[in-house]
């Protein structure tokens, strides 16, 4: 959070396009991002994404093309290093250092009424082959429980959101010809 909020102030340009050290853009992600983001009343806009484990690489592409707070609430599936936005709005927040602060920040951009547009298209390659502490699934849990918590106290819907955000993490390791073949093979015990 602190090199990114460092980044921000230092940051002078009308766009901001953010970048983990370890993912990287494909050729055409800036001209994409730009593009949608000039000719809409978009704020700011997440392409889709290439995942590389280290062994495998597949492809993880957006299901709708706007994403509200809600669709926050049972897992982020907005890839920091995929995001492109206004400038002046980016410089006016700041990322809290606290777990899930990409995704508090988007929740807090989207609750303020800033708009983002879910590219499909695949422009950025997310590593996931490292031990990063965000990849770890009890930790991340632990986050999300807690941003919940505080959104709601201790409102039963939270059993709902977590049982969402759980299957949402599960699903994401799992490829989607693997899921396929489950329900495939299965369909008769449904």
């Amino acid at each position: 959070a602190e090199a990114r909020n460092e980044g921000l102030k230092m940051s002078k340009g009308s766009l901001v396009a953010f970048l983990d050290s370890d993912d990287f853009w494909l050729p055409n992600h800036l001209e994409i991002s730009v593009r949608k983001l000039r000719s809409s009343e978009f704020e700011f806009v997440s392409t889709s994404c290439f995942v590389s484990t280290g062994i495998k690489i597949y492809p993880r592409v957006r299901k709708r093309l706007y994403c509200s707070k809600n669709h926050l609430l049972m897992g982020n599936d907005i890839v920091t290093s995929s995001v492109v936005m206004n400038g002046e709005v980016a410089r006016s927040y700041s990322f809290q250092s606290l777990g899930h602060e990409d995704m508090r920040l988007w929740y807090v951009l989207l609750s303020d009424g800033y708009k983002l547009f879910c590219d499909p298209t695949i422009t950025t390659v997310r590593d996931v082959s490292s031990d990063g502490i965000s990849r770890q699934t009890s930790r991340s849990s632990a986050w999300h429980f807690n941003f919940l918590r505080e959104l709601y106290g201790f409102n039963p819907i939270i059993l709902w959101l977590m049982t969402s955000y759980v299957v949402s993490a599960v699903l994401k390791r799992i490829p989607l010809w693997q899921r396929l073949r489950f329900v495939f093979y299965n369909w008769k015990s449904f």
